[in-house]
């Protein structure tokens, strides 16, 4: 998304095509949603937890470090919204 909104901004149409509808399926946690009842059915309620907390945490710095990385090789030469 940095690079389709600071490096491409004219990519209109692409950035819809690629934020919803690729980058969306690989975002989902749906597999969190599969296994956290499994767990818990397994009586490991802990281990639950634990996996649907690491799974938020680790997508959210996997999305910082994607952003910090898109702007340093990009170089940010949009740099706006339009």
């Amino acid at each position: 998304m940095v690079w389709l909104t600071e490096v491409w901004p004219s990519a209109r149409y692409l950035r819809p095509f690629l934020a919803v509808g690729v980058l969306g399926g690989f975002t989902t946690f749906s597999t969190a949603l599969v296994e956290v009842p499994g767990l818990m059915r397994a009586g490991r309620p802990y281990l639950a937890l634990l996996y649907l907390l690491g799974s938020a945490v680790g997508a959210l710095l996997a999305a910082a470090l994607g952003v910090v990385l898109a702007r340093a090789v990009g170089g940010r030469r949009g740099r706006g919204r339009r």
